[in-house]
Formats: C-alpha cells, structure tokens, sequence
C-alpha cells in the first residue's frame, strides 16, 4: 500500500471509557479503519486533559480517573479520509475530531525495501569520488554512506598490492581499535577478504560468531560481527581490492545487496589505484 506525499491526518479524541457495541471504541475505530484498508492508525494515552464538559481526566493519584484521554491518528489520502467520515460519525458519540493536511516523508514497513534507494547510494558515491578532495575524507564518507544503506556497523576498505600477493587496509569504519592490526594487512588466501580475491567472488557468512567453514581469520570473531559479506574491487574487469561490510546481528545478505555492494566497490576503484 502507498500513500502520495500530500496527504490527510484525521485525529478523533475521546475517552479510554467509550464504547461501541461492547468494545472499547479505540479499538473499534482501528479495526474500522483496517477494515477501510486506510493506510495506518495510532493509538496515544495521554496522562490528563479535559474536553468540552470541562471535566479533568488525569493520572494523578489524588484525582484518578478512569476515563483517560485517548487520540486516534489515521493517516491516508484526503479522498479515502473523506470516505471513512461516515462511519465515524455512526460510530462516535461525544469527542473531537480534526482533520488537516500532512506531507509524508516515510512510509514503509520495516522489511520493506525504497526501490530507489540502490540509485540514491551508487549516485552518492559516485559525487563523492567526483568531488575529489583527499583519499582518506572521500572514503571515510564513502563507508559511512555504504553502512548507512546497508544497515551495518562494520565496513573495510582493501588495496591489492601490485604483486597480487597481499591486501593493504585503506580505510575501515567500526572496527574495535585492538583489531586493526589484524586487518591491515591481509595473505591473499586467507580470511574472508583474502578468499574473495583468490575466489575471484564475493564471500558471504551469515553468522560469523558460529561459522565453522574456516573462512574467517583467528580472531575474527572479536569484531563482534554476525552476518558479513565481502566482495572484489574491480577496475575495468581486474580485481584491485576488497570491499567488506559486517553487521552484529546474524543475517545473510541477498543477492541484490551483493551486487550493490559490487557496484559500490567498482564505484571506489580508482581510490584503491590512485
């Protein structure tokens, strides 16, 4: 379900004691509206106010009631708000209602994928190797931004010696301070990164803290990393570095996020070259 930018908020104020046909009326407008397939509704608890009988409702000890304010949000198009009105006139006795217009910046379930956001992330990366500026601040920004799509805490940065033999640490974000001696320099063959380019593919670990394949290095674990993916840097089909992200939690990263990630390190080769 999506909503345009332009948008409708309905608020309907009433008390926690109202009812309707022998359920409580909060309950009933939100399984109203889900019925209505209007695009989402909120329930909020207020710990005092008071309405048009001037009566004060209120969680304070000394003036307990048991009929607290309550605020309904549902939010969907002015035309489908329009629509409901009818039904919550039926349904309400006293209370308060409101409408007015909102503009909606986010709306999306948690699971759910911006099918722009891939676009948004290769455009960035590519106006931040564009802008030139020195290697160190351009990467550094550059991991931010892959972490921040990718909602990981742990991201690597690795050049391939000219030898093709070893891989040298060029920038990292979120890695323990102990670690860093570890990952600076990296046997092509060995560990997660070193595999990938002896491989020639990307590597994946779904939970790194409980992988028994041998992939990762000794001491690994440490990073505190679950899930991790690592994929080759290439510039025009020729393998120049490794580009790796880790998250805490375990989780396996998809196929279309490797290839974003494959994007986003053919995107930063020319820094691993320069």
């Amino acid at each position: 379900m999506q909503i345009p930018n332009q948008a409708a908020l309905l608020r309907i104020y009433i008390g926690e004691s109202d009812h309707w046909r022998h359920k409580p009326l909060y309950e009933a407008l939100v399984l109203a509206a889900r019925e209505a397939k209007l695009a989402g509704a909120t329930v909020l608890r207020g710990p005092m106010g008071y309405g048009k009988s001037s009566r004060l409702h209120t969680t304070n000890i000394l003036q307990l009631s048991m009929d607290l304010p309550l605020v309904i949000e549902i939010v969907d198009t002015e035309e489908k708000i329009n629509a409901f009105l009818p039904q919550l006139n039926e349904m309400i006795g006293g209370g308060l209602v409101t409408l007015e217009k909102v503009r909606v910046i986010h709306y999306r379930s948690g699971t759910e994928k911006d099918e722009n956001a891939p676009a948004a992330l290769t455009a960035l990366l590519t106006g931040k190797v564009q802008a030139g500026g020195g290697r160190e601040t351009v990467l550094a920004g550059a991991l931010d931004a892959v972490l921040a799509h990718f909602h990981s805490e742990t991201a690597t940065l690795h050049r391939l010696a000219a030898d093709g033999q070893t891989l040298h640490l060029l920038a990292q974000k979120g890695l323990p301070p102990q670690l860093l001696d570890l990952v600076k320099t990296i046997p092509v063959g060995k560990g997660i990164a070193g595999q990938v380019v002896a491989q020639a593919k990307p590597v994946t670990i779904c939970n790194l803290q409980t992988d028994t394949g041998g992939v990762a290095r000794p001491g690994a674990r440490e990073t505190g990393v679950g899930g991790a993916l690592c994929v080759p840097v290439r510039q025009d089909g020729v393998i120049v570095g490794t580009l790796g992200i880790g998250t805490q939690r375990e989780y396996e990263y998809t196929p279309g996020e490797t290839a974003l990630l494959e994007e986003a390190g053919r995107i930063l080769a020319p820094l691993c070259v320069s």
